[in-house]
């Protein structure tokens, strides 16, 4: 299995939305790549990680922990009771309908069916879809992974599917999200463009013809480090967040972005860019 084989460093950026991912090909592929290194873009400057011992080789500010605050997160929703019930009826409900078609089919022998099966599992990964709850979808993959406790294999494969078809959220969103976390290299990019004396102006022409997310990556200093595969969309999605495959530019604006030394190491890489969900934390 490829992913057996396949190593992966991965990094945290600002508030812990972005990941950046340098992939390794499994054992006996013929691509040239083959780094073990995470690349972590924090405000003092670049820190790199082994992906095999763990080991800092530079040092950066260390992401802060967050603690799992009971007290806190008690006294959030005890002052938001509308919020709660609001939240409580709009995952229960459509939970309670399925569940209600699920006694039915039993009662009239439809659940002999397997396609009255199959739409019972769809219908029930969809719910978990629509509630917008990391919580229930992680559930779900989970519970796709034991078919002997829901006692359903039809029901497995389809919850199965939320492990990488749960459905992207905009891809605007999502460079606009990366653009604020890698925010802090904008002064150093700025003054690099003035130093070279580069132009990024687009024509009114072409601008025309450019699409939503085209037009974002065109003139856009941060963005214009990476070049994203698939058509700057996404190439998978999870519960927490999607994944898009690009390859990091070489030349004088990444150095000015991480410096020489890790622009040595990583332009010219193909990496995953791990986008959390916006909403991930409040719908959890």
């Amino acid at each position: 299995d490829d992913a057996t084989h396949r190593k992966s460093a991965k990094c945290t950026i600002g508030r812990s939305r972005l990941r950046m991912t340098a992939t390794v090909p499994p054992r006996g592929s013929t691509s040239r790549s083959s780094s073990t290194f995470g690349l972590t873009l924090a405000d003092s400057g670049p820190s790199v990680y082994n992906s095999n011992s763990r080991r800092r080789i530079t040092t950066a500010h260390p992401t802060p922990d967050v603690e799992y605050d009971v007290e806190s997160i008690s006294h959030y929703y005890d002052r938001r009771p509308l919020e709660v019930g609001w939240r409580l009826n709009s995952i229960g409900l459509p939970l309670l309908g399925w569940y209600i078609e699920l006694l039915f089919d039993g009662l009239t022998g439809a659940d002999k069916k397997e396609s009255v099966q199959r739409k019972r599992g769809a219908e029930l990964r969809g719910h978990l879809v629509r509630s917008g709850s990391v919580a229930l979808v992680k559930s779900g993959q989970a519970l796709s992974l034991r078919p002997d406790l829901i006692r359903n294999k039809i029901w497995a494969e389809e919850l199965g599917k939320l492990v990488d078809a749960v459905g992207s959220f905009s891809d605007v969103v999502a460079m606009n999200i990366l653009r604020d976390e890698l925010a802090d290299m904008l002064p150093r990019l700025e003054a690099t463009k003035l130093k070279l004396g580069k132009s990024t102006t687009t024509s009114k022409s072409k601008r025309g013809r450019l699409s939503r997310i085209e037009a974002k990556f065109e003139n856009d200093l941060i963005l214009g480090l990476f070049e994203f595969s698939n058509g700057n969309r996404a190439v998978a999605s999870a519960s927490i967040g999607q994944v898009y495959k690009a390859r990091i530019k070489r030349g004088p604006m990444l150095e000015a972005a991480i410096g020489k030394e890790e622009a040595a190491k990583w332009g010219g890489k193909t990496v995953a860019v791990k986008i959390q969900r916006p909403d991930a934390t409040s719908s959890a």
